[in-house]
């Protein structure tokens, strides 16, 4: 075990991961609008006339990370890009993966690191 092993997940964790997308954390609109903190994703999008969004989930919640990003497509007018592929810890936002789809901001749902977002703007929503 190396010094990088305490700051990610070992890559045959990441592999064999499961998620059960048939079980979504939130069942309606109300919840969803509540857990994510759809209105302050409303307000950070806006507010920083961002057109591109890249949402980032932990992947227990990515089942619910369709319904959240039609909320803010809608609200906002904004393209959202979910980032299902978690390769290190969850908590770890993931700047380079929205590069590379030229997103103007970055949203992060669930536990996180805090670090500041160097390359883009970060909204960290802990639900």
């Amino acid at each position: 075990l190396g010094m990088t092993a305490s700051f990610s997940s070992s890559e045959r964790a990441a592999l064999e991961r499961t998620s059960d997308a048939s079980s979504r954390p939130c069942k309606t609109r109300a919840e969803l609008f509540h857990y994510y903190e759809i209105s302050k994703c409303i307000t950070f999008v806006q507010t920083g006339n961002h057109q591109s969004v890249t949402l980032q989930f932990p992947d227990e919640l990515l089942p619910d990370a369709a319904a959240v990003a039609s909320l803010i497509e809608e609200k906002t007018q904004s393209q959202p890009y979910i980032l299902a592929d978690t390769s290190y810890g969850s908590c770890c936002v993931d700047e380079i993966a929205a590069q590379h789809v030229n997103s103007d901001c970055l949203i992060h749902f669930g536990p996180a690191s805090l670090d500041p977002g160097l390359r883009v703007p970060v909204l960290y929503v802990f639900g």
